[in-house]
C-alpha cells in the first residue's frame, strides 16, 4: 500500500467469507495508511473530539518517546458556529488526505489561547500522552493547532467540540 494514502474498500452483497456466510448487502470502509517520517512519530487518534460544558478538555497525543520532552505549541481558534465547523471537518474527508497532510485553516478564527506546555504522560512510556486545553472553554467549536518545537514534524490539528449534550461509555472487565 502507499503511504498517506486514503483507501475506500466496499464488499459486495453475496462475498462469502471462510465459515461460507455471504454478506446480505454491500458494506464500505475507508482507511488511511501512515506516512513514514522515520523513527519519530506524533499524531492524534481521530479528527475531533465532544467534551461536556466544564469538563476538562484534553487532546490525546501518541508519540515515539524522542518527541515526548519537547516543548509543544499549543493554539487554540474558535468557529464562528456549527456551519463553520461542519465544513472545515467536511474539507479533511473529501480532501481523501491523512490527518497528518491536511491543515485546516485558521483564516478568519478567533485566536483565544497560545502557549507552550510539556505532554502529560501515564504510568507507561508507549500509551497516549495529553495536552491540557484552557478549562474554561464555553459551549462551541474550536480547533487545537499543535506544533512540536524542535522537531520536523507535521504539525497536529483537532476538532473539539464543547456543548452541554455528550455520550461517554465504558467497558471494563467484560461488563
Amino acid at each position: 500500500l502507499l503511504l498517506d494514502t486514503r483507501y475506500n474498500v466496499t464488499l459486495k452483497k453475496g462475498f462469502t467469507s471462510a465459515d461460507g456466510i455471504a454478506l446480505e448487502e454491500d458494506i464500505s470502509f475507508s482507511f488511511v495508511t501512515r506516512d513514514n517520517n522515520g523513527s519519530n512519530y506524533c499524531y492524534t487518534s481521530g479528527m475531533s473530539e465532544t467534551f461536556l460544558v466544564g469538563d476538562p478538555t484534553v487532546v490525546e497525543i501518541f508519540c515515539s518517546d524522542g518527541i515526548a520532552d519537547n516543548d509543544f505549541k499549543v493554539s487554540l481558534y474558535r468557529y464562528d458556529n456549527a456551519d463553520a465547523y461542519k465544513k472545515a471537518m467536511t474539507g479533511f474527508i473529501d480532501s481523501g488526505k491523512n490527518s497528518t497532510k491536511y491543515t485546516y485553516s485558521t483564516d478568519g478564527l478567533e485566536q483565544i489561547y497560545s502557549g507552550t506546555q510539556n505532554l502529560l504522560t501515564g504510568e507507561t512510556s508507549w500509551g497516549p500522552k495529553y495536552l491540557m486545553l484552557p478549562d474554561d472553554l464555553e459551549e462551541g467549536y474550536y480547533l487545537a493547532d499543535i506544533t512540536v518545537d524542535g522537531a520536523d514534524l507535521p504539525r497536529i490539528q483537532r476538532h473539539i467540540q464543547v456543548n452541554p449534550i455528550s455520550v461517554y461509555s465504558a467497558y471494563l472487565n467484560g461488563k
